[in-house]
Parts: structure tokens; sequence; C-alpha cells
């Protein structure tokens, strides 16, 4: 009975890094990223409404908690002369930043899109 050959993989620089595979041999993290980014992602798709509605409501929770007084109260909005309340500047730009990170996470990391956003193929 001869010996069995395993597999060729490159020498990982440290073990701290390595993962051993079925067959026992190492794989490091770089060649299991390069693994795992070639699985295709299911991607979930939503109606464009209720993914705006998920990610402005989250949007605006963190934005109202990160403007909230120590009163209680939100240093976020203000009203202007006809009565309409709304954020102010600062917070409005900190709102639109808060969305956009929100709206990355659910479709990097869930794999949720809204319909009329999908990436290209």
């Amino acid at each position: 009975m001869g010996l069995r050959k395993l597999p060729s993989v490159p020498k990982p620089i440290s073990r701290s890094y390595c993962i051993s595979n079925f067959n026992g041999s190492d794989i490091t993290k770089k060649q299991l990223l390069i693994l795992i980014n070639t699985i295709p992602m299911t991607r979930i798709l939503i109606p464009t409404e209720e993914f705006i509605e998920f990610t402005s409501t989250i949007a605006g929770r963190m934005t109202e908690e990160r403007f909230a007084s120590s009163m209680g109260g939100s240093d976020c909005f203000e009203e202007d002369e006809d009565g309409t309340v709304r954020f102010t500047e600062e917070a409005q730009d900190f709102f639109n930043d808060t969305y956009d990170t929100v709206e990355d996470l659910m479709n990097d990391i869930l794999g949720v899109y809204r319909k009329t956003n999908l990436p290209n193929e």
C-alpha cells in the first residue's frame, strides 16, 4: 500500500491564521476569504417602500439617540416659521450618513436589497 499524496497547499505564515480543512491540510485565512467570496450570496428583495421605512426608522432612532439632551428631550429637531418640525442641519447630516451606513450593512452583510437598488451582476 503506497502513501497517499495530499493536495498542494501553500504553507501558511502563522499557525494562528490557519484553519484545517476536511482532509487535514491547512489553508490560510486569505485562501478561506477567497473561497467564501466565490460562494454566491442569496439576495433578498423587499419592496422599496418597506426597505426605506425600515432603514429610515433605524437611522432616525440612532439620530435621536445621538442628539438626545441630558434633560430627556432631543436636540435634533427645529421648527420653522410655518410650524414644520425637521431635523437640525447637523442632525440631518448625521441621519443621512447613518442611513447610508445602515443600507450598506443590510446589502453587504444580510444580502437584503430594495427592489430598485440591485448591484450590477
